[in-house]
Parts: C-alpha cells; sequence; structure tokens
C-alpha cells in the first residue's frame, strides 16, 4: 500500500505528516509495509522542509533534512491514498485528476469530533480573537507557513494526532491482511 501526504507548497505540514507516519512506524506493528511520500499542489521545487518544520521533525527522533518539495502530478494519482491537509485540497486533486472520493481524504477527518473543538480552542490565540483564520472546516489543518515556531508547534500536534488516528486504522487493515 502506497500513502501520499499532500499540502500546499510540501515544505511544512506534508513533510510533518511523513515525519509522523515514520515516527508511529516504531511503535505500531503492520505499519512498516505502507509506503508515504509527500507532494504540494503548488509547490516551490526542490525547496527544502521549512526550518520549524525540520527542527520539529528532529524532537520527533526524524530528520527532514534531504526533503526537496515536489509537484503532485499524474504519477501520484496511483497512490492506493492520497491524504490532504485542507478540504479544498483534496477538491482539487478530485477535480483535476479525476480521482475518487474515497482515495483521497482530508488527514483531520480521522481525528474525533471532541479533539477537533479541543484542537480550535487552542489555536484560537495564535491565529487571533477574531478567528478569521480559524473559520475553515473544522477537518483542515491550517498552513502555519510564516508563522512562529509556535504555529508550527500546533499545526504538528494536530498533524501528529490525525496521522495517529489514520496509522490505528491502516495498522489493524494490515494485520486482517486487506492491505
Amino acid at each position: 500500500m502506497k500513502v501520499l501526504f499532500v499540502c500546499s507548497g510540501n515544505t511544512c505540514r506534508s513533510p510533518l505528516a511523513v515525519a509522523a507516519w515514520r515516527r508511529a512506524c516504531g511503535e505500531m506493528p503492520g505499519l512498516e509495509q505502507i509506503e508515504v511520500d509527500s507532494a504540494g499542489i503548488c509547490p516551490e521545487e526542490n525547496a527544502p522542509a521549512a526550518p520549524h518544520s525540520l527542527t520539529i521533525a528532529a524532537q520527533w527522533g526524524q530528520d527532514l533534512s534531504e526533503h526537496r518539495a515536489k509537484m503532485f502530478d499524474a504519477t501520484h494519482t496511483h497512490s492506493d491514498l492520497i491524504v490532504t491537509m485542507t478540504r479544498d485540497q483534496a477538491e482539487i486533486l478530485r477535480a483535476h485528476f479525476g480521482l475518487d472520493e474515497n482515495r483521497v481524504r482530508v488527514l483531520g477527518s480521522w481525528v474525533p469530533r471532541r479533539t477537533k473543538r479541543e484542537i480550535k480552542a487552542q489555536l484560537q490565540p495564535l491565529w487571533g480573537s477574531d478567528g478569521a483564520k480559524m473559520s475553515s472546516p473544522h477537518d483542515d489543518i491550517l498552513d502555519p507557513h510564516g508563522g512562529s515556531f509556535e504555529a508550527y508547534a500546533d499545526c504538528a500536534a494536530q498533524i501528529e494526532r490525525a496521522v495517529r488516528e489514520l496509522a490505528k486504522v491502516l495498522s489493524s487493515s494490515q494485520r486482517l491482511g486487506n492491505g
């Protein structure tokens, strides 16, 4: 099985999702059989991972120093599961590449609803009291690009939580022989 994580620029969120996946592989049986990669919808080709993403991945025991941004293209449509950071990204990929709704999912959709409300409450101070950046659907993991380390850390926490939930589902599937 192949899972592809997708964000906008492929320097912040999707590389962190790969790092979170690799971290989960050391803790959950069956995940090592699943190949993961990342791409962006509109990346600056070959750009390195964002500095804050590198730092957070290192805190997780993961090295993103060799990561280089790449564009989502037709070769990526062969992935078994394409996981985006926002609903808009999922819709763009479905529309542009004719992908089935079940193969393109939003990463945050794996997080239980109660947890999503808690995350929104935690992020409110970072994005401002007016909540302008928090008006997106609950499943969206917002882009921290250009933000503070704290914004990246909170984004990374959302990603790690959602990746762990996804990993539980796929780990069970692999153990049952459905992968």
